[in-house]
């Protein structure tokens, strides 16, 4: 916040409903923001300003890349830009796939451990993919199959990227896989979605979905997990603890459900989502806007 400040304005401006970044112009500009507790929607401390839209105003942000700055206005009604605006985002109110190589397609390095999956304790696990005569694949060409040895404790995890995502109270977040068994063990089998909250006196929230014994062609288990709070990690597991027997996993996803008054906001990589306020103007200088 700027303390020499006597109220901000804000604008955001779209720069294309595509990936083609053409101007499209305003969407919407907004003066006389005070920096009180109030109606207008912005509420600042000591060192940071917070703006939320209102319903009226989400709906002007359809699917499509978008840029914002911060003006301040001294009490002469004199304003300054922020020095390092224009912030770039993107809005998709749709759902958003969260998980990364969930088919086990991807392998770079030729490790047999798909690529942005970490794998822990692996012995005879390992990405697998089909051969002549031999279909291993859910869909596509390969999948992970966790193979049981006496000890096994295997796991194969993936930690999600949700940067600019800003994942709140009442999010959903579904998750989708394919799960084949070959005289595997019962209830030693597992996927679980961990969920930790950026409160942490909040208990980080677990999904897990156990996985059925014995031999049987692919099948599909589902499951949905409602946030309790502004999220800090998401995390994927896959285990397997049986002596014996093989499972094997595919078409895996993650999913952030769409929601009408939420905006999808994706930002740029590595970007906290801030622009420091703009100094006050100084005597002798023209705006800088």
């Amino acid at each position: 916040a700027n303390p020499d400040a006597a109220s901000y304005g804000l604008v955001i401006l779209k720069a294309s409903n595509n990936p083609l970044n053409r101007e499209l112009g305003i969407v919407f500009e907004i003066s006389a923001l005070t920096p009180n507790t109030d109606a207008d929607g912005l509420v600042c401390s000591t060192t940071v300003c917070t703006f939320t839209l209102s319903a009226e105003l989400k709906a002007l942000l359809s699917t499509g890349t978008y840029a914002w700055t911060a003006l301040a206005a001294s009490p002469g009604g004199q304003e300054s830009e922020a020095t390092n605006a224009a912030f770039m985002f993107s809005v998709n109110p749709g759902d958003l796939a969260l998980l990364l190589n969930g088919g086990f397609e991807l392998d770079a390095e030729a490790d047999k451990i798909p690529d942005g999956w970490l794998g822990k304790n692996l012995t005879g696990d390992k990405r697998k993919c089909n051969k002549p005569g031999k279909v291993i694949a859910y869909e596509g060409e390969c999948a992970f199959e966790f193979k049981g040895v006496a000890g096994e404790a295997s796991k194969l995890q993936q930690k999600l990227t949700i940067d600019g995502l800003g994942l709140v109270n009442g999010d959903v977040l579904v998750i989708t896989s394919y799960t084949q068994g070959k005289e595997a063990l019962a209830d030693v089998g597992s996927i679980t979605l961990k969920v930790k909250y950026v409160n942490t006196t909040l208990p980080a929230d677990k999904l897990k979905q156990t996985l059925a014994g014995g031999t049987y062609a692919y099948d599909e288990s589902s499951g949905e997990l409602t946030v309790d709070g502004e999220v800090d990690s998401v995390k994927v597991t896959l285990g397997y603890t049986g002596i014996t027997g093989k499972l094997q996993i595919d078409g895996m996803s993650v999913t952030l459900k769409g929601n009408s008054t939420r905006l999808g906001i994706l930002t740029s990589a590595g970007d906290s989502g801030l622009i420091p306020l703009p100094a006050p103007v100084q005597p002798g200088l023209l705006p800088q806007r």
